[in-house]
């Protein structure tokens, strides 16, 4: 069974435990917007998925329960402020971030008060620039930032004003079709009876989530 994850350390050190465990023999690393297609395409039997995307479409995924990633952390993406927080009026974001975008715009209205315009931005655009044009980014956690520059981590920020860890992703298993050379026939729908919903439950570990996406005509 082959499982999808981040290319980020706290992913990859649950894949590792998945492998040790004995359930997963293989991983493949991709980037968490990519995650549920990897499950579509069946380049994955699971994979760490956004949470929002589980929330968005509860019926199209099996989540498997206690496998996610949960931390006081965002290993993705981070808040880069060009000043003062009470000054920001625009934040530039990668379109696909969507989770990441939506906690940032919980976190700043709900901690801070601040309601600022996110504008979307093209993730190739330098840093530099998109600060010049606006008040703060959101950027790979990874990225270069200026030393003047103020850094807000979405993780800690949750923590703070919910005092308990965020739940950024699960780990569903691929979506169900006819067993083909591609498709082990273990990679089954999720069991449904007339008026019955399929399973859908949420999962932690870290910052993202375990799901099985289930037939088209159940599912988001």
């Amino acid at each position: 069974m082959r499982i999808a994850v981040w290319p980020v350390a706290p992913a990859r050190a649950l894949g590792a435990a998945l492998r040790d465990a004995g359930p997963v023999t293989d991983t493949v690393e991709v980037a968490p917007f990519e995650a549920s297609a990897a499950l579509r395409d069946g380049r994955a039997d699971l994979a760490l998925v956004p949470t929002l995307d589980v929330l968005r479409d509860p019926d199209a995924y099996a989540v498997a329960p206690g496998v996610g990633l949960v931390g006081e952390r965002c290993p993705t993406v981070r808040l880069v402020l060009a000043g003062p927080l009470d000054a920001v009026e625009t934040v530039a974001f990668d379109p696909r971030y969507g989770q990441e975008v939506l906690l940032t715009q919980l976190l700043l209205r709900e901690h801070y008060g601040a309601a600022p315009a996110f504008v979307p931005s093209d993730p190739a655009t330098p840093l530099a620039e998109r600060l010049a044009g606006h008040d703060a980014a959101l950027v790979p956690a990874e990225a270069q930032v200026p030393d003047e520059a103020v850094v807000l981590d979405l993780g800690q920020e949750w923590t703070e004003l919910r005092s308990a860890p965020s739940c950024g992703a699960s780990s569903p298993p691929a979506p169900p079709s006819a067993p083909t050379s591609r498709t082990p026939s273990r990679r089954r729908p999720e069991p449904s009876r007339p008026g019955t919903p399929p399973m859908s439950q949420r999962g932690t570990t870290s910052s993202r989530s375990t799901a099985t996406p289930t037939p088209a005509s159940t599912s988001s």
